[in-house]
């Protein structure tokens, strides 16, 4: 009742103000009778006047064309500023209960700043009431000519030259024509007439109760409910969006629900607003909150009988992943306690009346599936497949080509690889099924823990009459996995391995358990007439691994030993003396060592007249080894403190020192006790091992080394033909596989 008393005086005091003294404020209505200047006044009810002929009467209106003294401009009214508003309790609750806000529905509506202010610039409506303040635009030919802009005064009238006062307000605009006409009439005849509206009239409007911004507003003329509540900023956090009411002269004349806007896009309740209307926004209602699986989280605002179905319509409806068999429902008790209740969204649940601050969950379908497996791991096409009764490994996986994958028929139908370039080798699978051993992943529904059924794969497709060929339960999982998940052993792991060279039918061959070299060779029809055999190269993954270890280790080892003090000591005292000390020695033959990239090679120890496939070693192949075979060369490689290191050629039955002679000898620098021959088999034979090196006979292929001679404190320079030394180690290595 305070409330209201207060309201009333407000209105009664801005009102009285306005009357007083409309011209102060800008934003006011003001309206000014035009004055009876150039032109003669004729009262209203003075007798017809017939014109004469051909000469028509001219009528100008005191106010230029286009312009209205006294009349506001158009205007485009600006928010006011609102404070910023908190949480309420209910959101603060709903945050407790969730764990995370949700936001009030409809709020972000009257966040934008445009205000949905009505257009200036377009006709009013045929239903538009003419008011104080409103200009009207009077146009006639014929025998009279009128051309005038009349603005309409305080009292609702506007004065026409030659017919007087007319009253005006209170018509509708598609009145106007008609009551001009009459009026005109009275006075002339044999004219047209042509009535329109010029500059619009601006309104006060009040906005009150629990609006973001209440107060008194200037508007235009066009605006409605919908204009006036946007600009207010509409309703507070406290204020209705349901209920909100236009008051005139003491009554509710619209209920409007700006939730039909929303939902529906229904303006209908939206009506003009008048001089002196009062918007009107009561206190919020009840209040409930939707999350889970709806289209529109949100906290709702509930009309009197309000159901969940009614909520979940509002929030948009379930989402294609709702549950229906059950909903949570949390609400407040009288105002001392919180229950939950379950709730089944069937028809009767959807009848369930709400309460204020009540908290609705949906929640989602269990992720079960009711009837069906999953297959994965090392397969084409894993994934969820139907379940039946009776369903046993072999009908999930019914051959073994299921698990081939997309991308090996891709490869094996590649003719090229994309740059132009034919595909090498062969279309082999992505990764080496494992055929004895799969897995089914079983949940034990009494434990909730999961089971592992393991069988063979390969026995269960092959013979599924067998005891491998598991039956399945829904929800089952098939595992099937690759060598490279569970290795398989030795003989049963699938072997590839590549033949070059001088072979009969060099490529890649898969080749099955225990199959040896010899054996391989000979299924790819043996070796060519000009194969040689003694220099042919077997190379393995796991040897290069192996070695690449070893020689990392030694790196290690010896760059530790290179920082050692003593070392570093010695380094100085060397470096006093002009010579290169045992560290930078060390160091440069760390730096080329680093350098080597071991290749894996296995050494077979054949003999240099070896040339035929029983020569061959029966030794047991891995997958990924390379097997070569090179040509028969006709070269001898001599290397090191020779006068001219290169390849001479091959003399049958040549001894070592005829191709160092061939050579020019050995030079001031040669260490000759450390000479070595490197053997086209890979083997090294040196001095140390054997007497009379020089007297050994070479083959082709075969490489003799004759390295520098090396002094206690000896200069950079001596330090520089070391690493020649070691680079010619390279070079022969180089030199082996130009054989290739």
């Amino acid at each position: 009742m305070k409330r209201m008393f207060c309201s009333v005086l407000l209105f009664t005091t801005l009102v009285a103000a306005s009357a007083q003294n409309p011209s102060k404020n800008g934003n006011s209505p003001v309206s000014t009778a035009t004055d009876c200047g150039l032109i003669s006044c004729i009262s209203a009810g003075a007798a017809p006047v017939e014109a004469p002929s051909g000469a028509p009467v001219v009528i100008r209106s005191a106010v230029g064309a286009g312009t209205s003294t006294g009349a506001p401009a158009a205007m485009q009214p600006s928010r006011p500023s609102a404070t910023p508003e908190g949480s309420s309790d209910f959101e603060s609750l709903v945050q407790d209960v969730l764990g995370h806000p949700l936001p009030v529905f409809g709020s972000r509506l009257f966040s934008s700043d445009s205000g949905f202010a009505p257009p200036t610039q377009v006709a009013p409506p045929a239903d538009y009431v003419i008011g104080t303040g409103d200009e009207v635009v009077i146009r006639s030919w014929g025998k009279i000519d009128i051309d005038t802009h009349s603005i309409v005064d305080r009292n609702g009238q506007i004065f026409l030259p030659r017919v007087g006062m007319l009253t005006v307000a209170g018509l509708r605009l598609d009145q106007l024509t008609t009551f001009l006409r009459g009026a005109i009439s009275q006075q002339f005849t044999g004219f047209e007439l042509s009535v329109g509206l010029g500059q619009l009239r601006t309104i006060q409007i009040f906005v009150l109760g629990q609006a973001k911004a209440p107060g008194v507003y200037t508007i235009s003329s066009l605006s409605t409910l919908v204009n006036a509540l946007f600009m207010s900023g509409g309703p507070s956090r406290n204020g209705t969006m349901r209920d909100i009411q236009v008051k005139r002269d003491g009554k509710v004349v619209t209920h409007f629900d700006v939730y039909q806007l929303l939902l529906a896009g229904d303006k209908g309740a939206d009506i003009h607003l008048l001089p002196g209307d009062i918007l009107f926004i009561p206190e919020i209602g009840a209040q409930a909150a939707v999350d889970g699986n709806v289209n529109t989280p949100g906290i709702y605002e509930l009309k009197p009988g309000e159901t969940i179905g009614g909520l979940l319509r509002d929030a948009g409806g379930l989402t294609p992943v709702a549950g229906t068999t059950r909903a949570v429902l949390e609400r407040v008790v009288e105002h001392s306690e919180r229950r939950v209740e379950d709730v089944a969204l069937d028809a009767k649940g959807l009848e369930t009346p709400l309460r204020t601050a009540d908290v609705l969950r949906v929640l989602p379908i269990p992720a079960k599936i009711a009837d069906g497996v999953t297959l994965r791991g090392s397969v084409a096409v894993p994934g969820l497949y139907a379940w039946h009764p009776g369903m046993r490994v072999s009908d999930l996986i019914p051959n073994r080509e299921f698990l081939l994958s997309r991308a090996y028929y891709n490869r094996k139908n590649a003719l090229n690889n994309g740059d132009g370039s034919s595909p090498a080798g062969t279309a082999t699978h992505d990764t080496e099924i494992n055929w004895n051993y799969a897995a089914i992943q079983r949940l034990d529904t009494s434990d909730l823990t999961t089971q592992v059924v393991t069988f063979a794969l390969g026995e269960a497709i092959a013979q599924p009459s067998s005891a491998e060929n598991k039956e399945l339960q829904p929800g089952d999982v098939v595992v099937v996995y690759s060598s490279n998940d569970v290795s398989l052993p030795q003989e049963l792991q699938a072997k590839f391995v590549r033949l070059d060279g001088q072979v009969k039918a060099p490529g890649v061959y898969r080749v099955g358990p225990n199959e040896t070299l010899r054996e391989l060779v000979q299924r790819a029809g043996g070796l060519e007439p000009h194969s040689y055999l003694y220099a042919s190269e077997l190379t393995r993954e796991s040897v290069r691994v192996s070695q690449e270890a070893e020689l990392k280790k030694m790196i290690e080892r010896e760059s530790q030993a290179a920082l050692s003090p003593a070392n570093q000591r010695g380094n100085v005292l060397a470096s006093a003396s002009g010579a290169s000390g045992d560290v930078e020695l060390r160091k440069a033959y760390l730096a080329e060592l680093s350098k080597v990239h071991p290749d894996g090679r296995v050494v077979l120890r054949l003999g240099p007249k070896d040339s035929t496939v029983a020569d061959i070693p029966d030794f047991l192949l891995e997958d990924g080894d390379h097997f070569f075979v090179p040509a028969m060369p006709n070269t001898v490689n001599v290397m090191g403190s020779v006068y001219n290191q290169g390849s001479m050629r091959y003399k049958e039955n040549g001894r070592a020192e005829l191709y160092v002679n061939d050579a020019g000898g050995a030079t001031r620098e040669a260490d000759r006790k450390r000479s070595y021959i490197i053997r086209a088999d890979g083997t090294i034979v040196s001095r140390q091992k054997v007497r009379g090196l020089e007297h050994l006979p070479m083959y082709p292929g075969d490489t003799y080394v004759v390295p520098p001679k090396l002094k206690t404190g000896a200069p950079a320079v001596d330090v520089l033909a070391l690493i020649q030394v070691i680079s010619a180690f390279a070079l022969t290595a180089a030199a082996i596989r130009g054989l290739q």
